[in-house]
């Protein structure tokens, strides 16, 4: 009997005194004990949340399908983890990491224990470590924007002058001054195009998400880049899935597929097919993007996520960059899946909400 004792005196004072916020509720979602930890983080008293849901902690965006395939995870699997944002008495909101298990007596579920564990200070570091790599960054745009500029610019110069030349001659070869000036105008749109790529990447992403039917976005994304592909030969196929709302950057993930797309039609200089498909996990939604080109050498496929590595003689090197860059901001990932086939494989892992 003293075991027994000693051993529920050792959970009861491991549960008051976890740095870790538990909350305990019963089989109806009533919360009938929290700790002290759970008090400090979220802003309540300890008398306030008794008897009431842990609703109270749900954050605004926070979906209802979510909250369904969480609880579907507990009735199949015994368990969930993962990140999920909180709100706290205040409203203000915090990123917690949330594990949930039922709580077993007599081989009958009696209840449920939450355990949140403050995320606040991992993602800090996160955020500084990606400054200080973003002032890297910056620092090497600086000599690879003056090198880039350089060439069309001594261009633009020479085209120019030529070109003053041949408007002062008393017979001017006027297909001569044509060519000149489309020389000129290419290159202005070599800058435009640099320019665009480097600011692009420079600025932090920062995201507008929404909820959008991810289907009907990627039809119409096929549509809109249809014109581009059958001039490049190159057939677009996108057969759709049960509906699936999800919520992101619409705008954003458009320049993340695009990228995709166009340097799958440039790398097929004699036209082919290029296949978008979409999967659903857990908690993640998987975009595919797969062609039947040339493929990606295995040498050079650690490296085309890194800024101004690029394979093309014209490339600024950030498109696959500024791609990874809004992925990311998206909590989400996107690699190139090893390949013993021809071509390219892309996925883009992002969160359901």
């Amino acid at each position: 009997m003293k075991q027994v004792t000693d051993r529920c005196y050792l959970f009861v004072n491991a549960f008051k005194h976890s740095t870790d916020a538990v909350l305990i509720t019963d089989l109806e979602g009533k919360i009938i004990e929290v700790n002290q930890a759970f008090c400090d983080l979220f802003g309540w008293e300890h008398d306030e949340v008794i008897g009431k849901t842990p609703g109270i902690l749900r954050a605004p965006q926070t979906s209802d399908s979510f909250y369904e395939r969480m609880w579907q995870a507990i009735e199949t699997k015994g368990e969930w983890k993962g990140e999920i944002v909180n709100k706290r008495k205040d409203g203000s909101l915090i990123t917690v990491l949330l594990s949930i298990t039922p709580i077993i007596e007599d081989g009958q579920k009696v209840g449920y224990m939450s355990i949140d564990i403050d995320l606040t200070e991992q993602i800090r570091l996160k955020q500084r470590a990606e400054h200080a790599e973003r002032l890297a960054v910056i620092g090497k745009m600086a000599a690879k924007i003056a090198h880039e500029i350089r060439n069309p610019l001594a261009s633009i110069s020479l085209n120019a002058e030529i070109l003053d030349d041949e408007l002062k001659a008393e017979e001017m070869d006027r297909q001569e001054g044509h060519t000149l000036l489309k020389a000129i105008i290419s290159e202005v749109d070599r800058l435009t195009h640099l320019t665009h790529d480097y600011l692009q990447f420079s600025k932090m992403s920062v995201l507008n998400p929404a909820p959008i039917e991810i289907n009907t976005f990627l039809k119409e994304l096929v549509h809109f880049t249809s014109g581009e592909a059958q001039q490049k030969k190159t057939a677009l196929r996108f057969t759709p899935q049960k509906p699936l709302m999800v919520s992101v950057d619409e705008n954003q993930l458009r320049v993340v597929l695009l990228n995709l797309l166009r340097n799958s039609m440039e790398a097929m200089e004699d036209g082919g097919e290029i296949e978008i498909s979409l999967e659903t996990r857990e908690e993640t939604f998987l975009i595919h993007v797969k062609d039947n080109g040339p493929g990606i050498p295995a040498e050079i496929s650690n490296k085309i996520f890194e800024p101004f590595f690029s394979s093309k003689d014209l490339g600024t090197g950030l498109g696959l960059a500024i791609s990874k860059q809004i992925v990311n901001a998206h909590n989400g990932s996107i690699f190139l899946e090893p390949s013993t086939d021809t071509g390219a494989h892309f996925i883009i892992s992002l969160p359901l909400r």
